[in-house]
């Protein structure tokens, strides 16, 4: 039986924006990625994902295949980026220290959900419709959510200096779990559902296994 509390409410904050040095090469880099991810979506759009090679989208975006590799690790990655430390470090920051750690988590997905819903809707949305279409994608999920419930225990073992007990460690992966499906269920119905309604049904349902 996992010890996770469900929250009533969802908590309201605010994310941090992490930002590197600036500079002319970093605006070119940045320039670069932008533009072989706009190739790749362009593509997987008109072709299918399984069918897009990285020579393909290198060919589009005017660039070598080493890189598309300089930029990102596979096409898979380039989908299914996963958060880093600080993006989790400012979602659970608002959240009270003092209530369970899963909960917390949970709060945090809905502040997650928020700032996508907020900021970038059209991308994610974008990049979710072509897993949702893609049954290797939708297979791959699975990894992209142990790695992220990785991110989110470790930010909050830091948080507490301790590591988490197995039952907090089966709620966040549980939760990550539910994140996916959530997002799955909003790409596939073309984003015409509200996302955060989505959430609400999708936690309901998972609490009632727990």
């Amino acid at each position: 039986m996992c010890a996770y509390k469900w929250p009533t409410t969802r908590l309201p904050g605010t994310i941090r924006t992490v930002t590197g040095s600036g500079g002319r090469r970093d605006d070119n880099r940045r320039r670069t990625g932008e533009r072989i991810y706009a190739a790749a979506i362009e593509l997987y759009q008109a072709h299918g994902f399984d069918k897009v090679t990285v020579g393909m989208i290198a060919e589009r975006a005017g660039v070598s295949v080493p890189t598309f590799y300089a930029h990102y690790a596979s096409k898979e990655i380039m989908l299914m980026p996963l958060p880093v430390r600080e993006e989790v470090a400012a979602v659970l920051a608002p959240q009270p220290m003092e209530l369970p750690p899963t909960e917390r988590a949970a709060n945090a997905i809905y502040l997650w959900l928020e700032l996508i819903d907020k900021h970038q809707r059209e991308p994610v949305l974008e990049r979710w419709q072509i897993i949702a279409a893609t049954p290797s994608l939708r297979l791959r999920t699975a990894e992209f959510e142990r790695a992220t419930a990785t991110v989110v225990l470790e930010a909050l073992s830091k948080e507490k200096g301790e590591s988490m007990p197995p039952a907090v460690e089966l709620g966040i992966n549980a939760l990550m779990t539910a994140y996916t499906q959530i997002i799955l269920r909003w790409a596939e119905d073309g984003g015409r559902r509200d996302l955060l309604e989505i959430a609400g049904e999708v936690l309901a349902e998972l609490r009632q296994q727990f």
